[in-house]
């Protein structure tokens, strides 16, 4: 992800606090997602009589880095943004 959120704090918008707690629920969120879907990994013992577990398993892990690189995007926004608005 090459782009941050960068939405600029003022007293007619949302609070820093506010922006920042979205951006760490959605990143914690999004973590705990990507740790579900790490436990339904294609395993080997279910391509027994076909299929191509190779393929599937590494498709079901790019899907996951797919996930883990947008929690640490949001992440990345909601630190950018405690540095720019200041601590």
């Amino acid at each position: 992800m090459a782009h941050t959120i960068r939405p600029v704090v003022n007293l007619n918008g949302s609070s820093k606090e506010d922006l920042l707690d979205k951006s760490l629920e959605i990143h914690r969120e999004l973590k705990q997602l990507a740790q579900l879907m790490r436990g339904s990994i294609p395993h080997p013992r279910d391509y027994q009589t076909g299929g191509n577990y190779a393929a599937d398993r590494n498709e079901a892990i790019r899907r996951i880095n797919l996930v883990d690189e947008l929690a640490e995007a949001y992440y990345l926004d909601a630190w950018t943004l405690n540095e720019e608005a200041g601590s």
